[in-house]
């Protein structure tokens, strides 16, 4: 995990020195961004299952509490949920590759 920060780190320091473009640096990061959230997203109910085990101790620096909250609902199981999901994600690839194109 590491290499990835210290890969951001150095793309932030080669655009910011002006080594690189700014903008595109900032496109980049905004990409790596949006995969992010969604791969967070994906692994958060299997995290949140596992982080029971950790209530009350630290974890990897961090006091873990869990709280009991309303149901967690997760579609992942259902294809046509998973065909729509991959469908708006193939749509929003295709708007942004338009919107960097000038389309």
């Amino acid at each position: 995990m590491n290499s990835i920060i210290e890969q951001l780190d150095k793309a932030l320091y080669n655009a910011v020195s002006g080594n690189t473009s700014a903008f595109d640096t900032y496109i980049n990061f905004m990409e790596i961004r949006d995969s992010l959230e969604e791969h967070i997203a994906t692994l958060k109910s299997h995290a949140m299952d596992e982080a029971v085990r950790y209530n009350g101790q630290v974890h990897m620096g961090y006091e873990v509490k869990v709280a009991a909250v309303g149901g967690r609902y997760n579609y992942d199981h259902i294809p046509e949920v998973v065909e729509l999901k991959r469908q708006l994600k193939n749509l929003e690839a295709l708007h942004q590759t338009a919107f960097k194109h000038g389309g």
